[in-house]
């Protein structure tokens, strides 16, 4: 199946990721159509990251229908195959919520390191000197949601954000 919204890419075969976001089923793998190299994009809608007690993570959507739903673009890193977020700090975030909600104490194959600490690395990347827009703002509350209790670490790295 071709994507119609971003066009030279189809569905990929695979859509489970074994690797990585474990417990998450809202998101779409994405490959390049007639691509030497398999480039790959993992697109996840836009919304709120949720976790329930039994870990299963779901994104929350509108639930209008005729509300044009938004996503994010993650692409698969070409050489080490760990997803990258290249939106800018929307995406960032988005990204650092879906980790902290399928993090558990043992390391990410992809990343040799734990969900916790890709989180960490990349909401450190989210700094900058200038406030915060409204879906930032929501992004950011939604990872100290996640955090809280959980992830130390991380929680307060985003009231650092939210500060800064």
């Amino acid at each position: 199946l071709l994507c119609r919204e971003i066009s030279g890419y189809k569905l990929s075969k695979k859509q489970q990721l074994d690797s990585t976001l474990r417990g998450t089923t809202a998101y779409l793998v994405l490959e390049k159509v007639g691509s030497q190299n398999i480039e790959r994009l993992l697109i996840s809608p836009k919304g709120i990251v949720v976790r329930d007690p039994h870990s299963n993570v779901s994104i929350q959507v509108t639930q209008e229908c005729d509300a044009e739903l938004t996503f994010f673009k993650f692409h698969f890193h070409l050489r080490f195959d760990f997803l990258e977020a290249n939106q800018g700090c929307s995406s960032r975030m988005q990204l650092t919520a879906l980790h902290a909600a399928t993090s558990s104490s043992l390391p990410d194959e992809m990343f040799k390191m734990t969900r916790e600490e890709r989180a960490i690395e990349l909401i450190r990347q989210t700094w900058r000197n200038c406030p915060l827009n409204a879906d930032e703002n929501t992004a950011l509350k939604n990872i100290k949601q996640l955090a809280r209790g959980k992830f130390p670490s991380l929680f307060l790295l985003c009231k650092d954000v939210e500060i800064g």
